[in-house]
């Protein structure tokens, strides 16, 4: 490996109905070195049992993984055969993505886990010879499909060189975001100082005669994501969806500094900011979402609003901020249409926001979160949002179990 460049090991793993594949994976990881890699002083080191496995006596599948395992990037490929059973597993493809899948929850899951799990299906069609004598192959190919799809989402693609091109945007991606492990969900230094002035306010707040009428100064957390961002990245592709993505994280931490926040945390679309009192986030809300109007981006932001108030009674530190993130990310997963929804307490505390227009809080319904207010502009032409009976589960990289 080059001096001065962090390396990152690909693992490898398929059946051996697609040895092209496996050839093009070291071709796009050769490229990418003398490319981005480089420029980024990463190198990839394509890890495969043919290369780096050495003899030895045992269970072959355990011999392989007593020898090399996924660390970083776990890639795996499948067509129409399963693979052969290794007595642990019902393919060696199979037990090694166990083992990629069990190593990626315990060092944090969405939350920065490693090895980083990308799987490819090929669609590619199968004479009816080939597959008449393998049939019970594919229907465990089918079934396996169906699981990772439960699990996440993976990749499908036609001809070999459909996948080359695939793998080598994913891998870019990858190399571009690249942080080391441990440093997936760093806190800013004005963050740290934030959460040493929420304790300082909920010692305050508990000498109250009645904590849930304080009337102090009251923190507040933001939390924003793009609506059908998926969705949004299968439509444009990943390129240029990440240029979208890079220009939407830009907007928000200009609004943040102008209304006096903290940019705490940001993974892919979803950013979480903090703010000193419940005017300061009604304000950033509105700033964001008028400089997303002035870009006329593709896309609607809704965003959540949530005081911290009663959490402190609960949680303190970092574990605080993050239960407070999450009732944050519950509550903007109940918008759509690009609303800004928020807790009751911060509806309350924030009657008057200084802005362009006059605003208003709205009472949206009740529900588990307690009652949701949504915050419209005078004039705008957002419908008022009525919300279910339940909330809609969140679905968040930074929360997913």
């Amino acid at each position: 490996m080059p001096a001065n460049r962090t390396r990152l090991r690909v693992f490898v793993a398929s059946p051996s109905d697609v040895a092209e594949e496996r050839q093009r994976v070291s071709r796009a990881i050769a490229e990418l070195n003398r490319g981005i890699a480089d420029e980024k002083g990463v190198y990839l080191e394509e890890v495969k049992w043919e290369t780096h496995v050495a003899p030895d006596m045992g269970r072959p599948q355990q011999v392989i993984l007593d020898q090399i395992q996924p660390e970083d990037i776990f890639v795996g490929i499948m067509w129409h055969r399963f693979g052969t059973p290794t007595g642990e597993a019902q393919s060696g493809t199979e037990e090694e993505f166990e083992l990629a899948y069990k190593t990626w929850k315990k060092s944090g899951g969405p939350q920065g886990g490693r090895p980083r799990i990308m799987f490819y299906f090929c669609n590619r069609g199968v004479s009816l010879a080939v597959i008449r004598p393998e049939k019970d192959q594919f229907k465990k190919v089918l079934a396996f499909q169906s699981r990772i799809y439960q699990l996440g989402f993976a990749s499908s693609y036609t001809e070999p060189e459909e996948f080359e091109a695939k793998l080598r945007e994913h891998l870019t991606n990858v190399i571009r975001h690249w942080r080391p492990p441990g440093t997936i969900k760093p806190l800013a230094a004005s963050a740290t100082k934030l959460i040493r002035r929420w304790r300082r306010q909920a010692r305050a707040i508990a000498r109250a005669s009645d904590p849930l009428r304080f009337e102090g100064p009251e923190p507040c957390l933001a939390y924003c994501d793009i609506e059908g961002f998926s969705r949004l990245n299968r439509r444009l592709g990943m390129v240029a969806c990440d240029q979208l993505r890079d220009d939407y994280v830009r907007m928000a931490i200009q609004a943040i500094e102008q209304t006096g926040g903290v940019f705490v945390h940001g993974d892919g679309d979803e950013i979480l900011a903090a703010f000193t009192q419940p005017v300061d986030g009604a304000r950033f809300s509105l700033e964001f979402q008028e400089l997303l109007r002035s870009a006329d981006v593709p896309y609607q932001v809704r965003i959540g609003l949530h005081d911290v108030v009663l959490m402190m009674f609960v949680v303190e530190g970092e574990r605080l901020l993050w239960g407070a993130a999450r009732r944050a990310c519950d509550l903007s997963k109940l918008g759509r249409d690009g609303s800004i929804l928020a807790t009751e307490r911060v509806a309350k505390a924030a009657p008057h926001v200084p802005w362009r227009s006059a605003i208003s809080w709205r009472l949206c319904g009740e529900n588990s979160l307690g009652p949701v207010w949504q915050l419209c502009e005078s004039g705008s032409k957002k419908k008022h949002l009525a919300l279910p009976n339940e909330p809609k589960p969140a679905a968040s990289r930074i929360f997913r179990s």
